[in-house]
């Protein structure tokens, strides 16, 4: 019962949506003794790749032997893969702890000041359990921008902005120089920064970097050695990962690292699996430029047809994703995930020009794909990361232990 009300209330904090700024954040962790002051950081912006970056380090300093909290979101099958301490998922127990020590505090907040949001107590009970746990490093992931992310509390040892693109312009604006002002909102005073952004961005990190005194590395060689994750994006990934764990520590050895991105593993990123025979290929893509840069990795996957299991929100540039995913896609069932945010799929499907089905219900739409597709076909399940993990979750798929 207890996990099911910690659950719930921390549902029914989603309803308050996306409420940028760090006031109540930072009252949050006062009231907790201010627990990411102990964090040994490293903070990940960016419009993609953070999470595959984040995964990449945190395999690396557990290759070392650290002791490593690793913060992400969203989640895909299972809320406590947020909370990971080498790789293990924070307990249903300590879940529930956390969600009594903060509700109080949350609840006395909101008199004066608003009420605390998900991703805001979600980031406090991180930050809270890692310091209890006593580990060596955190590596915490942004949720949204950077500047006024709630995560932007930490005072991290090295800043990663992988790159920047055109997304969530309602809050971060319509430029990629105002984005790029956003998400550099973590460079930190006398910390170094990495980053492989292009310009115009990049021109804009420099700016910000010289005002705070930040040793700017720009780090947008290819890593050619062995990868555990596909995609020629993930090589780009794997050089910012690898430039920021030196720069966090140089005493990490090369063949600790090599050892490390043989066995990297993050789900739903080009991530092929086959079940029921059946090739299935999971990607989390949520924005056009995600879709952009996978679009060109279907070359390296032997296919008669491609069949498509598409579900994306209503804040992203559907119609963009669907023209790009139109010039590969043979056939479409579309999906609504589970969520306010998701875009109907009437909507949808004024932007595919492939024969489509409409199978609302994500896990019925993969069971379509899967019994109406021949051996030799590939399914994909992309548009969002709630549509991909709806389809884990029905296909029986569990992420990390």
């Amino acid at each position: 019962m207890r996990k099911i009300e910690a659950l719930l209330y921390l549902q029914n904090l989603e309803r308050f949506g996306t409420q940028l700024g760090l006031e109540r954040i930072s009252l949050l962790l006062s009231k907790l003794g201010s627990p990411e002051r102990e964090l040994k950081a490293i903070h990940v912006a960016g419009t993609n790749g953070k999470g595959s970056v984040c995964a990449m380090v945190n395999t690396i300093l557990q290759e070392a032997g650290y002791k490593v909290g690793l913060y992400t979101s969203p989640h895909l099958v299972d809320f406590k893969e947020r909370f990971l301490i080498n790789n293990k998922k924070i307990s249903n127990s300590e879940v529930i702890r956390q969600v009594e020590i903060l509700r109080p505090f949350a609840e006395e907040i909101k008199e004066n000041f608003g009420q605390p949001t998900y991703f805001e107590v979600t980031t406090a009970a991180a930050f809270n359990y890692f310091a209890e746990q006593n580990i060596d490093y955190a590596v915490i992931e942004t949720g949204l921008g950077g500047r006024l992310d709630a995560t932007n509390v930490i005072n991290p040892l090295v800043s990663v902005i992988t790159n920047i693109d055109y997304e969530h312009t309602e809050y971060l604006g319509n430029t990629l120089e105002k984005i790029a002002f956003e998400k550099a909102g973590i460079i930190k005073q006398n910390k170094p920064t990495l980053t492989a952004a292009n310009e115009p961005a990049l021109n804009v990190i420099k700016k910000i970097c010289a005002e705070r005194n930040s040793k700017l590395i720009v780090a947008n060689k290819k890593y050619n050695k062995k990868l555990n994750l596909r995609g020629e994006f993930q090589k780009i990934n794997a050089g910012l990962a690898v430039r920021a764990v030196k720069e966090l520590n140089p005493e990490i050895k090369a063949d600790i690292i090599e050892n490390a991105l043989e066995k990297v593993d993050w789900p739903a990123r080009l991530d092929l699996r086959k079940i029921k025979g059946k090739q299935i290929l999971l990607d989390s893509a949520h924005n056009p430029a995600c879709i952009r840069t996978i679009i060109p990795e279907f070359k390296n996957f032997d296919y008669k047809k491609l069949r498509a299991v598409v579900g994306i929100l209503q804040d992203k540039d559907y119609a963009t994703m669907l023209n790009q995913l139109n010039s590969i896609v043979d056939e479409y069932i579309l999906a609504n995930p589970k969520t306010d945010r998701a875009q109907t799929s009437e909507i949808l499907s004024q932007y595919v020009n492939k024969n489509y089905k409409i199978i609302e219900n994500t896990a019925e739409a993969v069971k379509e794909a899967i019994n109406f597709s021949d051996k030799d076909d590939l399914i994909l399940i992309t548009g969002s990361m709630y549509v991909v993990g709806e389809a884990m979750k029905a296909l029986g798929i569990k992420n990390f232990k």
